[in-house]
């Protein structure tokens, strides 16, 4: 087990790391090995989010889309809805690794702009996701903690002039919902917002 940077930066303990207990930035995450899954800000409670997700032959369409996540009784929002009938779906198979930053985690402890969020993840090796991710990761986050909310790094949808919408995923209100909000390129977000990115893979 790991608990600093010291240690994920020894080449020869790094090779032996099976869990990381410690400080969550992505600095952090550019010394982890590509295949520990076993990281924590505290031990137990704290778990980083780190999730590998398929697409699913059965779900091509916002339909499939929608009809999968209410069997599952998953509950969606109006708008949701409507940023789900706008969602372009993979033909094929893709596997889509994410990962999850804090907006104070990523530099940012007074907040900022939406803009300058993605700027800044994407100079730290990290890509937005395709609008898709959105519906996948809430039909394959069954378990996410009570009290979460996550919002999905993506191209903002527009539903009407001038409203543009991201994906969420929270659980609260009596259920596991599927949600957006409002994400213009100014729009600012305080520090303790969480983002899902995409894991940019080791080359």
């Amino acid at each position: 087990i790991a608990y600093t940077e010291k240690e994920l930066n020894d080449k020869e303990k790094n090779k032996n790391i099976k869990a990381y207990i410690g400080v969550w930035n992505p600095k952090v995450l550019q010394l982890l090995p590509q295949e520990i899954k076993n990281v924590y800000e505290s031990f137990p409670d704290k778990k980083v989010f780190l999730k590998t997700i398929e697409t699913d032959p059965n779900i091509t369409t916002p339909k499939t889309a929608e009809k999968a996540l209410l069997a599952k009784g998953f509950k969606i929002y109006d708008i949701a809805k409507k940023i789900l009938q706008k969602t372009p779906f993979s033909q094929e198979s893709k596997e889509y690794d994410l990962v999850s930053f804090s907006v104070g985690s990523l530099g940012f402890p007074n907040g900022v702009t939406t803009k300058q969020i993605y700027k800044k993840a994407e100079e730290l090796g990290l890509d937005i996701c395709p609008a898709e991710v959105g519906p996948l990761l809430r039909l394959n986050y069954s378990d996410q903690p009570n009290g979460e909310y996550l919002w999905v790094a993506m191209k903002s949808i527009e539903i009407s002039v001038g409203y543009s919408h991201v994906f969420s995923v929270y659980h609260g209100h009596g259920g596991r919902w599927l949600s957006t909000s409002w994400n213009a390129p100014d729009d600012r977000w305080n520090a303790d917002c969480r983002f899902v990115f995409l894991r940019r893979k080791s080359r």
